[in-house]
């Protein structure tokens, strides 16, 4: 197949996804936030294997018990887009095409992007996988809706880390307040349904998933 150019970068070849269903559900939506972030960098301090696939497998989210839903609420607060735009999240509307949000290896970015491979978040460094290329709606629909919609939840959390109730006039939690500017919709975001990107969630080994390639449909 032959490859497009974009700027310097090389499309086609590099980018990877298929289409996936999120269920239009807050909860669901931040599994899916957190399984992106599981591509685009090495989450395996963050938990077990086995509790980080329960948290990526976002057409389960029923099945997320209250202590698994903190935890997914405390690693989303953690690894928020403002930790990570401009390092392996990066705003870009040509790198996306067609979708509203897509994947690429590090290599072939290089060229485009200032590309960092190891992160320092709260004083523990994450490796970098991938780069996600995304559109404001991307972030709007997987982000800051399902964030303010959990509001409550994570004013409880930091009640609970702090050891006292917080007030409902206090909507910045300790938990960590989402403080980026919503996106203005973009006007093709008032249209139906939408693509949305990411890979496959893999099986906890053994045995390693088939390689696929990962998109959402709004």
């Amino acid at each position: 197949m032959a490859a497009a150019i974009v700027g310097k970068t090389e499309v086609g070849v590099n980018e990877f996804g298929r289409d996936v269903e999120v269920p239009e559900n807050p909860i669901a939506k931040l599994m899916y936030y957190f399984d992106s972030i599981c591509y685009a960098m090495d989450m395996n301090r963050q938990a077990s294997p086995d509790k980080i696939q329960k948290l990526r497998n976002y057409s389960r989210y029923r099945q997320l018990t209250d202590d698994d839903r903190d935890l997914l609420l405390l690693l989303c607060v953690r690894f928020s887009p403002d930790e990570l735009i401009n390092k392996c999240l990066f705003l870009d509307d040509e790198m996306c095409g067609n979708d509203i949000n897509k994947f690429y290896k590090l290599g072939a970015v290089r060229h485009r992007f200032l590309i960092t491979e190891e992160i320092i978040i709260g004083g523990q460094t994450t490796h970098v996988k991938q780069i996600l290329c995304f559109r404001k709606m991307w972030l709007e629909y997987c982000y800051l809706e399902p964030m303010k919609n959990v509001e409550k939840e994570l004013r409880s959390i930091a009640g609970k880390l702090t050891g006292r109730p917080q007030s409902g006039a206090n909507r910045e939690t300790q938990a960590g307040a989402v403080q980026q500017r919503r996106p203005r919709p973009d006007d093709a975001g008032q249209q139906q349904r939408r693509q949305l990107r990411t890979q496959p969630t893999p099986a906890p080994p053994p045995p390693p998933e088939e390689k696929k390639k990962d998109c959402v449909v709004m």
